[in-house]
């Protein structure tokens, strides 16, 4: 009989998201003795603490100034204060790295107090929350087993000069853990953009199904419902949606319906929907916030959109395959994987090309029908939360 061990669980997200939602499935849904789940105190556990916490499990909320906090305060004067922006991202710029090590330092000390046997980084992107890398670190040296979750696409070396510094740092972490992505495209960009020489195993994102059958679509409805959830701003990019229904108005078509579901991520970027949307005189466009149980918004929705400019995984679109609905999105983060051209759903690559395949499903509703049952025979398949979960647990369990 295997022993269970005590795991802890790193996260330094601001903004709750799919990492987020993936560290709570981790936490209900592992076995193991004990859990300690290190959260900043200025994260936003909207979706952590949806529901509470197994009672085995503690959480522990750190704080320290990190370089994100850091580089948020300096951007708050980019527009006011030309001066004072420029200073503070010299100051942020010079402390970078005497930073992460004092981070090490402190996460050590701190983790000491923890009998932690499996230590789980659950790192954003990479380079991503320098506290994440920093941890990574601290707990190799208490001598737990360590892995390091990717859930975003990596970036490059920010600066020339920087170079001997993440070389170092990402050697270190390449030989104190095992690397773990959440999609092939996001594996591929961290071996090309990073330093990093481990092959990092692939674990898909699962979601566990809301119910034992898919939902029906009802044929000869008025309109056709779109739904597309994640934070409003560039990276998710809704203003191609907008573009989207805009061509598809000036063909005459007006019997669609957007409800787009999330909080503001770019400062002013919700204004500038709304403008768009008053400037193509578009109609039935509802923003419904940022929701604790977006299953209603998938219950009531028939076809789900995905317009981001860059996903690792997109935990949504599965999220959608899970209930029954025909998936449209961009090509990012393993989309061909998720989605099968024309099997259930499409995968674009403009706004034209996005209003084609909404006036294919406005054309013929038998096709909505037809791609949720193919979809959901996908995420079966291939992206329930057991599958997931079982990976993840004989990561635990291996000695």
């Amino acid at each position: 009989m295997l022993v269970e061990k005590n795991i802890a669980i790193f996260i330094e997200n601001y903004v709750a998201g799919g990492s987020d939602k993936i560290a709570r499935d981790l936490i209900d849904g592992l076995s193991y003795k004990k859990a300690y789940v290190f959260v900043n105190k200025s994260n936003d556990t909207s979706i952590l603490l949806a529901t509470i916490l197994p009672s085995n499990v503690e959480l522990i909320r750190y704080g320290v100034p990190t370089l994100a906090e850091l580089g948020m305060m300096a951007n708050s004067f980019k527009s006011s204060r030309k001066l004072l922006f420029i200073c503070f991202k010299a100051w942020n710029l010079l402390i970078r790295y005497p930073l992460i090590l004092w981070f090490v330092v402190y996460f050590f000390f701190l983790f000491r107090k923890y009998p932690i046997d499996v230590f789980f980084s659950n790192n954003g992107g990479y380079p991503g929350g320098e506290c994440n890398r920093a941890t990574t670190l601290a707990a190799y040296l208490i001598g737990s087993k360590n892995y390091h979750i990717v859930h975003n696409i990596a970036t490059k070396v920010f600066l020339k000069i920087a170079t001997p510094f993440e070389y170092m740092i990402d050697t270190m972490i390449d030989k104190c853990s095992k690397i773990i992505c959440v999609s092939h495209q996001t594996k591929e960009e961290l071996l090309q953009k990073r330093f990093i020489k481990q092959e990092p195993l692939v674990i898909y994102n699962g979601v566990k199904a809301m119910k034992t059958q898919i939902k029906d679509f009802i044929l000869g409805k008025e309109k056709l419902k779109l739904l597309n959830i994640g934070a409003l701003g560039e990276r998710k990019n809704q203003l191609l949606i907008i573009e989207a229904l805009h061509i598809l108005q000036k063909k005459g078509y007006n019997q669609v319906a957007l409800y787009i579901v999330g909080k503001e991520e770019d400062a002013g970027y919700l204004e500038m929907l709304k403008h768009k949307i008053t400037q193509y005189g578009l109609q039935n466009i509802y923003f419904e916030g940022f929701s604790k149980d977006p299953y209603q918004y998938y219950d009531s929705c028939d076809v789900f959109i995905l317009s981001s400019i860059v996903e690792s995984f997109a935990l949504v679109r599965v999220e959608a395959m899970s209930v029954g609905m025909p998936v449209i999105t961009t090509d990012v983060g393993d989309a061909h994987i998720q989605v099968q051209n024309g099997v259930n759903g499409f995968i674009i690559d403009g706004a034209e090309s996005m209003a084609s395949a909404i006036e294919k499903y406005m054309l013929d509703a038998t096709l909505v029908a037809e791609h949720a049952k193919n979809g959901y025979e996908i995420y079966r398949c291939n992206f329930t939360d057991d599958k997931m979960l079982k990976q993840y647990q004989a990561l635990i369990d291996k000695d």
